[in-house]
């Protein structure tokens, strides 16, 4: 860290990389804030070659930036609907990227598939069918992977344009994880977060889901909206729990300034954030009272419940498997994010003209990224083990890099457990001071003077 920059400045730097993150974007190392411009092919195609290589899974996450209107409570990278033909158009450019890197670097098979936005359910069934087509002729699944048998071909949907034609599609196409963003069932609460949707048409969606065989169902819910009240979430929990979802996520409201509440001048004050977080505990309660156990969770952002049913929901870009290996995430679509495990993260241009015209003339359209070095990957894993995971192993760390945590962050643990950010304890380091404390301490101790350096002079920081 650059002694020069004080504690106050680096602090003021977190506080607007967190205003501008994406919501529950993980804290991943370099952050997006600080990425640079990816200038040539030759960059992702060479670290592609290097991370299918490598041994774990390799999955596709395709991004489908539309939706009917914009949530007040969204910081996704989504805009208003294009027409049913603009729709078309966008499966087509999905098509020539898929097709650039399935030619170039994809003789690995994949092991999932994950369709994300934005609203994907907004395509017809033909549009869904075509969409599944584009994956399965430039991609092969593993015959034995968990994409096949547990959770990994995955589509997230607005209940509210969930028909019953779109989720015979889907279950053709082997769909077998099916996210609904219900948010809220009070038809109040949605309107003020300027979502279409009502609560009688998310129950027939989950009903037709169950009726055409949808294997496992999970249900988004949301706390912190407005007009939300702890009588109308505990009653959006109980009716779920009556519905017997595979999981319920449980989201936090994050009103980051990409969310339009943030724009317009919406707060939540510190006495909002103490009723939410109390009724909060009384829904979690509920659910576990009646066997939903928590499967994942990232402290003040989600919590996912899986039922006695649930099988393996799992997805992030910084996550190990069932057998502790790592995996790369292929993104495609306007927007969408990539990590070649070990080599590259990157993210394609957001702008929906600007990915089409780079396609049509035979380019791929990557915007931003992040060399990943072994030192950006050491210090990616220390930030990720002490935020979300509370904590790592020596034990853990050699077998990841071949060196011994003390051997290479020496001063650094040190100097933190001195201070109780964290302590040591039969051959772990785990954290021992609140969330916000532990962020702010793990990063001022390891980001490098580069990283601190671009956020700096990207925020005007002095």
């Amino acid at each position: 860290m650059a002694k020069k920059l004080s504690k106050e400045s680096f602090s003021r730097i977190l506080r607007q990389l967190h205003s501008e993150s994406l919501p529950y974007e993980p804290p991943i190392y370099p952050p997006e804030a600080a990425w640079e411009k990816i200038g040539k092919r030759s960059i992702v195609y060479k670290a592609w070659k290097k991370a299918a290589k490598l041994k774990g899974q390799i999955d596709i996450y395709i991004h489908i930036p539309f939706c009917k209107t914009i949530c007040n409570f969204c910081g996704l990278s989504s805009g208003k609907l294009i027409s049913p033909a603009g729709l078309d158009k966008y499966l087509d450019a999905l098509n020539l990227e898929a097709g650039m890197y399935a030619s170039s670097i994809f003789p690995r098979k994949i092991t999932g598939i994950r369709i994300g936005g934005g609203t994907p359910s907004l395509f017809s069934a033909a549009q869904i069918r075509r969409l599944f087509g584009i994956v399965y002729k430039h991609f092969e699944l593993e015959k034995n992977s968990r994409a096949l048998s547990q959770g990994g071909i995955v589509f997230e949907a607005n209940p509210e344009f969930l028909t019953l034609p779109k989720l015979k599609a889907l279950k053709e196409n082997n769909v077998n994880w099916i996210i609904m963003g219900v948010q809220s069932l009070d038809d109040n609460v949605i309107r003020l977060a300027n979502r279409v949707q009502k609560a009688a048409h998310v129950k027939r969606a989950y009903e037709n889901a169950r009726k055409v065989g949808i294997k496992n169902i999970a249900c988004d819910i949301m706390y912190g909206l407005n007009g939300q009240t702890e009588e109308s979430f505990m009653g959006d929990i109980r009716t779920l729990a009556s519905w017997r979802p595979n999981a319920v996520i449980v989201f936090g409201f994050t009103p980051t300034s990409r969310t339009s509440f943030s724009r317009h001048g919406g707060i939540i004050t510190h006495e909002r954030w103490r009723a939410i977080a109390a009724t909060v505990k009384k829904g979690l309660r509920a659910l576990e009272s009646i066997g939903y156990n928590n499967v994942d969770d990232a402290e003040d952002y989600w919590r996912v419940l899986g039922g006695p049913e649930e099988t393996n929901y799992t997805y992030t870009y910084d996550e190990k498997d069932d057998e502790g290996d790592w995996h790369s995430v292929l993104g495609l679509g306007a927007g969408a994010l990539s990590v070649a495990y070990k080599n590259l993260r990157y993210q394609n241009t957001c702008a929906l003209s600007d990915y089409m015209t780079k396609l049509k003339h035979g380019h791929l359209p990557v915007d931003r990224g992040a060399t990943l070095t072994n030192e950006i990957n050491m210090i990616n894993y220390m930030v990720l083990s002490f935020v979300n995971c509370g904590g790592v192993s020596d034990k853990e760390f050699k077998r990841e890099f071949g060196l011994s945590l003390k051997t290479k962050f020496k001063a650094k643990l040190e100097d933190l457990t001195s201070r109780g950010i964290i302590k040591h304890e039969k051959g772990r380091y785990t954290v021992n001071a609140n969330r916000e404390r532990v962020i702010f301490e793990i990063s001022f101790a390891f980001f490098e003077d580069s990283v601190v350096e671009r956020l700096r002079s990207k925020f005007n920081i002095k």
